[in-house]
């Protein structure tokens, strides 16, 4: 079955970008916040 082999891989990737769009968006905000509150 290499559909379903394909499928776990498509599915484990997918996985691992949202992992990684999650984290990248919590360092920006981070970043965002750090920056206004040194501007005040």
């Amino acid at each position: 079955m290499a559909d379903s082999a394909f499928l776990r891989l498509l599915f484990s990737v997918a996985i691992w970008c949202i992992a990684y769009a999650v984290v990248a968006v919590q360092m920006s905000i981070r970043l965002f916040n750090f920056n206004r509150d040194s501007l005040n």
